[in-house]
């Protein structure tokens, strides 16, 4: 029996399981050489903008891409202290302007950059750019930083800020919470969407009935809050809380806030104001 023939070295490889389909497509690419006639040159050629969209996205990136060394050196020394303290003065005037910087700075680098990668229209493009930052980093920086902090309106007309990584525990009577309420019309009344604050009155279980000037929990009795009815009744399930708000956003300045509405899932938690953020103790 003759010894099998030994495969060359040299020999190109061997067709794999796809030589067909191979076969099939170069056979119809030969029979049809207006194929790349179909697609536009634009698009063959086309090249997603990373960088551009990089110095967009990125701060700082486009001062350190195309701004003058002057510019640069100093973006990159007051731009992470105004981040700084853009945070720790959140929901003040001095966190506004230190915020209004960052925005500057970012604008700054991206015109840079565009004016280094396209000439044209060098005079129009930074306020347009400037503008363009104005409108979408804001709701961005706002996004971004509810994962740490979320301000909310207090009675007195300041700002209260929320801890969201605190909203796990369930609700106890007597706390402070911030909570989402979604808009509805109810006893002449309609109550805007909105993060609010509010005072915990019950857990699960308890029933909390309205008396005039007070109100009971079970059978204890608290002065009444602002806003509350002078009769009627409701009572927590499981998974519920009883949350009478300290914030109120109506559709008419005066009237009673709609009992119902005072009854909150616990999914509803948005989370506790925070005991101390850096240099404040905030009050309610």
């Amino acid at each position: 029996m003759p010894a099998p023939a030994q495969t060359s070295p040299h020999a190109p490889p061997r067709a794999g399981l796809c030589a067909t389909f191979w076969r099939l497509w170069f056979a119809y690419r030969r029979g049809t050489p207006n194929l790349r006639r179909l697609i536009p040159d634009k698009v063959a050629t086309f090249r997603f903008p990373w960088r551009a969209c990089a110095v967009a996205c990125v701060p700082l990136y486009g001062l350190h891409l195309a701004a003058p060394p002057l510019i640069r050196r100093v973006g990159k020394l007051v731009f992470p202290i105004a981040a700084l303290v853009a945070l720790a003065a959140c929901g003040q005037a001095l966190g506004g302007a230190a915020f209004g910087l960052l925005v500057a700075f970012h604008a700054i680098g991206v015109s840079a950059y565009l004016d280094f990668a396209h000439p044209a229209l060098r005079l129009a493009r930074p306020l347009a750019i400037a503008a363009a930052a104005a409108l979408f980093l804001p709701p961005v920086a706002a996004r971004l930083a509810a994962f740490v902090v979320i301000p909310v309106a207090t009675s007195t007309g300041g700002v209260l800020l929320i801890n969201p990584r605190s909203a796990a525990p369930v609700p106890r009577p007597g706390e402070l919470i911030a909570y989402e309420l979604s808009s509805g019309y109810s006893g002449g009344i309609r109550v805007e969407a909105g993060i609010y604050l509010g005072r915990v009155l019950a857990g699960p279980g308890a029933t909390v009935t309205f008396h005039p000037g007070t109100y009971r929990v079970n059978s204890l009795a608290h002065p009444a809050l602002p806003r509350m009815p002078t009769e009627g009744a409701l009572r927590a399930d499981a998974g519920q809380s009883i949350v009478w708000p300290t914030v109120f956003h109506f559709s008419r300045a005066g009237g009673v806030f709609p009992v119902e509405r005072a009854l909150i899932n616990d999914s509803a938690l948005v989370g506790r104001p925070y005991s101390r953020w850096f240099w404040r103790t905030p009050t309610p």
